[in-house]
């Protein structure tokens, strides 16, 4: 009996394993909530249009941030369309049946890629899966694999920190670390932007902000750890 419980557990285990690498095979971080593979590949290329409300702001900002992306994956940006107007190519739609504000659903096939979210957040992190798709180096055209898609974030904040006044960042190095937040769809950015060794914002109405207090010639780590020695444990 023990022996034929013991399989069992072992059989759980490797439909289990399984699973996971099914649900991992397109390496996107983090896990989707749920990722199906289809038949079909969707090819992007120069001629491809993004399709969305042309008249929601939110949408629009969302467009020209995967135009970014692609800018940078194929080197090109793609022009826009009205949805009600094309079909096919890159479709991004709201869609109320979504209920978390920061979930999606991504469809791909031969014919279109379709991200809808509860909100232009969920599909900015839709956006954010396509991009784990894309080539890493340049390319002319990209093969995304047929897939469908359900994510929602587990947790409401998911943040993390950058401390530039102890270590200092200039503002691409900052502007860098955001997108790499955003492309792991983390949604808080905690900004340590000053302390005793130094203010790290220039306002130019307060220029002595700057002026004195972006310097200090010693923080007296050596006089704080003489002191720490003359105390008992």
């Amino acid at each position: 009996m023990i022996r034929k419980y013991f399989f069992i557990l072992i059989a759980l285990a490797v439909i289990s394993v399984r699973s996971l690498v099914a649900q991992n095979q397109f390496g996107i971080i983090p896990q989707p909530t749920s990722i199906e593979p289809q038949k079909g590949e969707f090819i992007i290329n120069q001629k491809m249009i993004i399709c969305t409300d042309l008249k929601d702001a939110d949408l629009m900002n969302v467009v020209d941030r995967l135009n970014d992306i692609l800018k940078i994956h194929l080197g090109y940006r793609l022009k826009t369309g009205d949805l009600l107007v094309n079909t096919g190519g890159i479709r991004l739609i709201l869609d109320p049946s979504v209920v978390n504000k920061e979930g999606y659903k991504m469809e791909v096939s031969n014919k279109s890629l379709e991200i809808r979210g509860g909100s232009a957040k969920g599909i900015f992190h839709g956006i954010q899966s396509l991009r784990q798709l894309l080539p890493v180096n340049k390319a002319a055209s990209a093969g995304i694999p047929g897939l469908k898609i359900e994510d929602e974030p587990r947790l409401k904040w998911r943040g993390m920190h950058l401390d530039v006044g102890r270590h200092f960042f200039n503002k691409e190095e900052v502007m860098k670390y955001i997108d790499y937040l955003a492309m792991y769809k983390l949604n808080i950015f905690h900004w340590h932007l000053t302390e005793d060794q130094g203010w790290r914002i220039e306002i130019k109405k307060y220029p002595r902000l700057t002026e004195v207090g972006a310097w200090r010639d010693k923080v007296g780590f050596v006089q704080n750890q003489k002191i720490g020695l003359d105390v008992d444990d």
